[in-house]
């Protein structure tokens, strides 16, 4: 999900940031180039919940990842390696210069997000283990002590997600397994007792996804098989029945991704391919035709690896 690694731009800004030069360069990492392939073709990325487009991640692959910790409106860059974190807040024009928002390594084993858990407009830093989840929030002055938020494994072999499905401004923590999706609330300080809010297999084979496609505040679930596009709208208690959003197959090669680009509130369906990016803007009850917004190659060939 639309991931590089840190300090790709040139060899100083990977420096700069954190980590060794050498690890800027996809070509001197085949391993990652690799797994970021097969992760393009499962239409799947991490990066803002927020976005929709959120997934599992290696602790240790360097990644970048945009999300609003500085309550702004705009979204930052966030590169993620094992020095610790860094952003460089966009002023809507550019991104700054780096500010060091960790002195110390933070990512987790099955997972590292950005998403507002806390309410207050800034996405936190959120890292997944196998003995829970804890949360470092986002300051003034950088990402605060990490907080523990669940102390027991919660993450879904399908995919873990942290997305506002309540439609309260926090976003909740989400697991995808084979049996369905469970959900824990997020209240501000702690998430909650797991919830199932679908009991029935829930996942997409070319990926899932959580974004608000209805426009009600709450985040959907999206399923994208090769059959289709499906959603199952929240009604923030649980998800509903699952509905055809397209009649055909619709993903890119390349990445698929939910996102509001049409600015009128509701996130729509983007597939990223090797000659173009495309667009089928949400109607709120389906997806429309598909639409060309670059008419040639627009992608990253470099993502972050992600598991459970």
């Amino acid at each position: 999900m639309t991931g590089t690694p840190a300090g790709s731009g040139t060899r100083g800004d990977a420096q700069r940031d954190g980590l060794p030069a050498q690890e800027a360069d996809g070509e001197r990492n085949p391993q990652r180039q690799d797994a970021a392939a097969a992760l393009g073709l499962l239409g799947g990325t991490p990066s803002s919940a927020a976005a929709g487009l959120s997934g599992q991640c290696v602790p240790n692959a360097a990644a970048t990842q945009f999300a609003d910790v500085t309550r702004d409106g705009r979204a930052d860059a966030i590169a993620v390696n094992r020095r610790g974190i860094t952003v460089r807040p966009s002023d809507g024009r550019q991104f700054l210069f780096s500010q060091t928002w960790t002195r110390d390594a933070y990512y987790g084993s099955a997972g590292t997000f950005f998403a507002d858990v806390t309410g207050d407009s800034r996405a936190d830093a959120i890292a997944v283990t196998d003995a829970g989840i804890t949360v470092r929030r986002a300051s003034t002055i950088g990402f605060l002590s990490a907080e523990a938020w669940v102390v027991e494994p919660f993450s879904g072999v399908r995919g873990t997600f942290f997305a506002d499905v309540t439609g309260d401004g926090r976003a909740d923590a989400i697991a995808v397994t084979d049996a369905g999706i469970t959900v824990r609330r997020s209240n501000g300080s702690r998430f909650l007792d797991a919830e199932a809010w679908a009991v029935e297999p829930a996942f997409g084979v070319r990926g899932t996804f959580f974004a608000d496609v209805t426009g009600d505040g709450r985040a959907d679930a999206i399923a994208v098989t090769n059959a289709g596009i499906t959603v199952r709208p929240s009604d923030g208690l649980h998800f509903l029945v699952s509905q055809a959003w397209t009649a055909g197959l619709y993903y890119g090669a390349g990445g698929t991704a939910f996102a509001d680009v049409t600015g009128d509130g509701v996130a729509d369906a983007l597939a990223v391919n090797a000659d173009k990016v495309s667009v089928r803007a949400s109607s709120g009850v389906g997806f429309l035709a598909p639409q060309s917004w670059t008419i040639d190659p627009y992608y990253g060939n470099l993502s972050p690896v992600c598991r459970n």
